[in-house]
């Protein structure tokens, strides 16, 4: 197989992800969209896999890591300990790299792997977290909406007919088959694509969602 060119070094983006199972990092060039993905699914150890992942794409894209000139994190909600991982490694490299981090939400990370049609209609990601709630955000119309739910108005959202796609294997609607979908450091950078996000400027683990009272999972 024919090896892919050579990053454009101007316009190099990391972007990381271990806010649930999938240890996931891409290497994009933000100009041509070309990419590296590399990633480890399992429910712990993402500290033991994701600097040998980043260092998998950095060679296969013939990058040092001083050529990033971006990097994007998924900040949550999710894992409290997934997210220090990526969170504090974004935050290490940006301080040596002086580059800037974005964070961009698990919704986001999962609805931008969607294809653009499947986009285009209503859908719900939901997040559903430790004490028995939902964290939902609502896709319609080029418009998004937060909401938490308890298991009766999850239960009477599925009920409605609305496509929901859940975050995480361990949804806690045992008695439901639903749609799973994991976040991804290429989902990131897509919705990094599609948004103007902000620098961070403080701790991305201490990060808090608005509207959203427990975005842990």
């Amino acid at each position: 197989m024919p090896l892919k060119p050579k990053l454009n070094f101007q316009k190099v983006v990391l972007s990381l992800d271990t806010s649930g199972s999938n240890c996931s990092v891409c290497l994009t060039c933000e100009e041509s969209g070309q990419a590296y993905k590399a990633e480890h699914n399992a429910k712990r150890g993402h500290d033991q896999w994701l600097f040998g992942l980043i260092q998998k794409v950095l060679d296969e894209a013939q990058c040092e890591v001083a050529d990033i000139v971006k990097i994007i994190v998924v900040v949550g909600p999710g894992s409290f300990t997934g997210l220090r991982i990526a969170g504090s490694a974004a935050k290490s490299l940006s301080i040596a790299l002086q580059v800037p981090v974005f964070g961009v939400q698990t919704f986001d990370a999962i609805f931008y792997q969607l294809q653009p049609e499947a986009r285009q209609a209503p859908v719900s990601i939901v997040v559903p977290t430790q004490t028995g709630l939902f964290n939902v955000k609502h896709f319609r119309e080029s418009q998004a909406q937060y909401e938490q739910l308890s298991i009766e108005q999850m239960l009477a959202l599925l009920e409605s007919g609305q496509k929901c796609i859940f975050a995480f294997e361990d949804h806690g609607l045992s008695a439901r088959k639903v749609e799973v979908a994991s976040s991804s450091a290429w989902g990131a950078f897509q919705a990094f694509l599609g948004h103007a996000y902000e620098p961070f400027t403080s701790p991305i683990y201490f990060h808090q969602f608005k509207n959203i009272p427990n975005a842990d999972h």
